[in-house]
């Protein structure tokens, strides 16, 4: 429980535009359930390869993800008080806001 109340204090401190906010968590028995932000236009992974998404993203908006999420990256891993190495980098992990 320790290691995990750790890694709340430090994922609930990183403020950044390009990382979403914890906003709480759920800890009983083995599970474990983090709680962020509803990002109502899904996920990178659903914009490239969902057949009905797939020409929703236009070029600018493409760009603009390839120069955010690298920048939530390296905020985490040198912008705050502690480095945070996401070690799952895909597009389902990428969240698409409507920003």
């Amino acid at each position: 429980m320790s290691n995990f109340c750790k890694e709340i204090e430090t994922l609930s401190q990183p403020r950044n535009p390009n990382l979403g906010p914890l906003i709480g968590y759920f800890y009983h028995k083995s599970e474990v359930i983090l709680v962020y932000d509803y990002i109502a236009n899904r996920s990178l992974r659903s914009h490239l390869y969902e057949t009905q998404n797939r020409d929703q993203l236009t070029w600018k908006q493409r760009l603009n993800i390839c120069i955010d999420a690298p920048q939530g990256l390296d905020f985490l891993q040198t912008g705050g008080a502690h480095t945070i190495l996401h070690n799952n980098v895909n597009p389902g992990n990428i969240l698409i806001d409507d920003k």
